[in-house]
């Protein structure tokens, strides 16, 4: 019986451990993929305003 009592306690911190891994895998993840969202959306935002910065140097020159 106390075999299968320390058996399960073990179970339950190993899952304990492997619920923080997750949560710092989640936290990796959505903190990159936030990051790549951002640099995304900058260059979204910023490629119109080069090719109009372009335009306007084709045309003054």
């Amino acid at each position: 019986m106390a075999f299968i009592a320390s058996g399960e306690s073990g179970t339950a911190k190993l899952d304990a451990s492997s619920r923080v891994m997750l949560v710092k895998l989640l936290l990796t993840s959505a903190i990159v993929f936030s990051s790549l969202n951002i640099q995304v959306s900058i260059e979204i935002t910023l490629r119109p305003v080069g090719l109009v910065l372009q335009q306007t140097v084709f045309q003054t020159v």
